[in-house]
């Protein structure tokens, strides 16, 4: 409950006001769900009734105009007439029974508009007769013709809604059939009433405005229909589950079964309400389309206006909770703001007026008993740290004598001490420093043997380089020489290569005199002329060969020449550097031990000084924890001292019955 210990007392109403509204809001919706479903059952129940009444008075209707075909159906004369008359097609100009058959037939007609037609079949002749006397033709049979063969079967009147042939127009046709005192057909009577009179019976179906009547027949054709290409020419049960029709043929084939009821359907795209039921004497359904909104307007009104109702009521709910909560909550405030101000205030003097005997003058009360107790209390401290303060006056002055004996003290003793100190560290860093002399000097003695012995070694390295160079320098000579010895060599072959040359041609010379006998002679020659002219060539790449040896030999021994008097200089450097080095060694070996002397002498004088301080500190202690307490006990006193003097402060800020009381 962290959240609403946080709300103030309106908002916690206001809060559970609101959750109130919720469930009542919740609950409401369920029962107008649960009132919606029952108002439109109501409403498909009265749109039956009436449709019920609408096919009952479509039944008595057909029953009135029925009774003038049933009646002349049972004329003596008129079954007399039937059984005797067995010509066909013959003049009855003459015959005074069908004469007068005839003028009742057109008296029923005249007398009633809704009757189009009044005929009668014979069973023996095959012929139909009206009262228009129309002629339907010689081969015309009325046994051929399926509503005689209908009537005949059934033995009992029926109904037939069809074309009439002859004018075009839909007809309800009263078919009775005719029989003897022996129960043989002598023929048919009827008339024909005219679909379009019962459309003043379908408009009082008309609930709503946009509502859709209709009938169908046992096999599901549409006998009336608003849609004159819907008459006669379409089933119901050919309106497929589609995205314009939806459950429609189901309803259909609940209709042929002759059930009656209320279904949903979707017709034309539009949610609909479709109410049907049997209509006996027809043998067919009314049914009554409703468009859905239609039907629900009402009901939503109804919904719209209770709901705005419950809002109304809701809305006067939370503005009378509000009022009520600040009711309590403006006292409430009220009196907190008096308690903020005599607390900001510091007035133990103030006391609130009670004006009321509820919860806030209860809480008024109860604060006003809290200040005269607090009242005492600050009064009774007031006293006690008055008495305090003196006490505290008198032991924080003799505690500042005593700290100020043993500061004076300190500072002596601490001058004592920082002067031994400084002697020791002076002392300290310098036998630290001697012994670093005395380390640096031994590492330079050291350091100065070993770039003695260095030069030595690089003297020694140079009378080696001084020899390599001379060993080098008598090499090259010999390379040199041996080159010029390759060079005498080549110029005898040459020599000997030249005569070869000079032979091989005079052995062709011979060869070419001697003719077939010295052919072979002279591929010898040639042969020789051929080595002669290859050892040419090499003799010319080693003579290029042997230059380029002999210019390189010459060039290295003025190289190493060169290398020989440089290393005679360095030679003579590295003997001066020797010299200079064993006299460095000397000097720093007697530096080092003059500087270790000297650390001896500073590190025993360190000693004796560190002795003399550890005396000095030990006094230096004690006369600290001397400060040290009075410090502590002029501390403690002053602390108490302005801890008692803002207690006075706190309790002076209190307005009690000793003071003035504040103004403002």
């Amino acid at each position: 409950m962290p959240l609403l210990s946080r709300l103030n007392l309106c908002n916690k109403l206001l809060l559970v006001i609101g959750i109130f509204v919720i469930v009542f809001i919740s609950f409401s919706s369920v029962n107008f769900l649960y009132i919606k479903g029952i108002l439109v059952q109501e409403n498909q129940a009265r749109v039956m009734a009436r449709i019920e009444k609408g096919a009952s008075e479509i039944d008595g209707f057909f029953k009135e105009k029925a009774r003038s075909a049933w009646t002349f159906c049972l004329d003596p004369e008129i079954q007399y007439w039937l059984e005797t008359n067995t010509q066909r097609r013959i003049s009855h100009r003459n015959d005074r029974v069908y004469q007068q058959m005839i003028q009742q037939f057109k008296r029923i007609v005249e007398n009633d508009p809704q009757i189009k037609s009044v005929f009668i079949a014979s069973e023996k002749t095959q012929e139909y007769f009206d009262h228009a006397e129309r002629d339907p033709g010689a081969d015309y049979y009325v046994g051929q013709r399926p509503w005689y063969q209908d009537t005949v079967e059934a033995e009992h009147p029926i109904y037939d809604i069809d074309y009439d042939l002859l004018d075009g127009n839909v007809y309800a046709a009263y078919q009775n059939p005719i029989y003897n005192e022996n129960k043989q057909l002598l023929g048919i009577g009827g008339l024909d009433i005219s679909i379009e009179t019962i459309e003043t019976v379908l408009a009082d179906l008309k609930l709503f405005k946009s509502s859709l009547p209709f009938l169908v027949a046992k096999d599901g054709t549409f006998l009336f229909h608003p849609d004159e290409e819907m008459v006669l020419k379409k089933k119901i049960t050919d309106l497929e589950d589609s995205d314009k029709y939806h459950n429609v043929k189901d309803a259909g084939l609940k209709m042929i079964a002759g059930e009656s009821g209320c279904e949903q359907i979707t017709y034309e795209g539009q949610d609909h309400y479709l109410a049907f039921t049997s209509i006996q004497i027809l043998d067919a359904t009314l049914a009554l389309s409703i468009p859905k909104h239609e039907m629900d307007q009402a009901l939503d009104r109804v919904i719209r206006n209770t709901m705005l109702s419950l809002f109304a009521i809701l809305l006067l709910m939370i503005l009378g909770t509000v009022y009520v909560a600040n009711s309590v909550a403006n006292p409430i405030r009220r009196l907190t703001h008096l308690i903020t101000q005599n607390i900001q205030d510091k007035d133990l003097t103030t006391r609130i007026p009670v004006k009321s005997i509820d919860e806030a003058g209860e809480l008024a009360s109860a604060f006003n008993e809290f200040m005269d107790t607090l009242e005492a209390i600050i009064l009774n401290v007031k006293t006690t740290a008055q008495a305090v303060g003196v006490t505290v006056k008198e032991m924080d002055q003799t505690s500042e004598m005593l700290g100020q004996g043993a500061k004076d003290q300190t500072e002596r003793v601490n001058q004592v001490v920082t002067s031994a100190q400084e002697i020791s560290l002076t002392v300290r860093d310098n036998a630290k420093n001697a012994v670093n002399a005395a380390d640096a000097a031994e590492q330079a003695q050291g350091r100065s043997k070993q770039g003695f012995d260095r030069m030595v070694a690089i003297e020694q390295e140079m009378d080696q380089i001084v020899s390599s160079a001379e060993m080098t320098e008598q090499i090259v000579r010999i390379l040199a020489d041996q080159a010029a010895e390759i060079d005498e060599i080549i110029r005898v072959i040459h020599d000997v290569m030249e005569q070869t040359g000079i032979l091989s041609i005079n052995a062709s010379i011979e060869a070419v005199k001697a003719g077939e006998l010295g052919s072979g002679f002279s591929v010898v020659a040639e042969e020789i002329q051929s080595l002669a002219t290859r050892t040419d060539q090499a003799t010319n790449r080693i003579t290029e060969v042997i230059h380029s040896v002999q210019e390189n030999v010459k060039k290295t021994s003025e190289s190493i020449s060169t290398v020989y008097q440089l290393v005679s200089e360095g030679k003579e450097h590295s003997i001066q550097s020797k010299e200079t080095f064993e006299s460095i060694v000397l000097t720093v070996t007697h530096s080092t031990e003059l500087i270790r002397h000297i650390a001896t002498v500073s590190e025993q004088q360190c000693r004796e000084i560190d002795v003399i301080s550890e005396h000095m500190k030990t006094i230096q202690t004690v006369t600290n924890q001397s400060q040290e307490s009075a410090s502590e006990l002029n501390l403690s006193s002053s602390s108490l001292n302005a801890e008692m003097r803002q207690l006075n402060d706190l309790v002076g800020q209190f307005t009690t019955k000793d003071q003035t009381p504040k103004t403002g």
